[in-house]
């Protein structure tokens, strides 16, 4: 019985080390990506970062720059034509950038970012609202 249980255990750990080994290296597979960003001037209401790929990728991490502190931001990915699956919810706050790994093939991702967004104080008297900046998409080299 423990022979049997310890050769599954062996052979598992051969299967995840052969997909770790697989995955080999990432690189950037977010060229000619477009923005589409809504919200903008209502610091109220959710903003809303729709970011399109020209044809789908596999993508297996997401990095996330922001100008300031934001919170409350749900990661999204389009499996089809209007049909967003929710990758990530993240409930604390991220300020400068995130790092998210997944694994996805798609052709678009959405971040909505909810209402009360902080503001970020450039200088005395002035003030920015906190937000996305821009992402970076990572897949396996070879896609193409």
């Amino acid at each position: 019985m423990i022979n049997k249980i310890l050769f599954c255990f062996m052979i598992g750990c051969f299967i995840g080390c052969a997909a770790l080994m697989e995955q080999g290296e990432l690189v950037r597979v977010d060229q000619g990506m477009k923005l589409t960003k809504s919200g903008a001037y209502y610091p109220s209401i959710a903003q809303i970062y729709k970011f399109s790929l020209p044809k789908r990728r596999s993508i297996q991490k997401i990095v996330i720059y922001t100008n300031g502190p934001v919170s409350n931001l749900t990661v999204y990915g389009q499996k089809e034509k209007d049909m967003w699956h929710k990758i990530k919810e993240i409930k604390g706050t991220i300020q400068g950038s995130y790092e998210l790994r997944m694994a996805m093939t798609t052709d678009g991702i959405k971040l909505v970012q909810s209402s009360g967004r902080a503001k970020k104080r450039l200088a005395w008297g002035t003030a920015e609202i906190a937000e996305i900046k821009s992402i970076e998409l990572y897949g396996s080299a070879g896609q193409d």
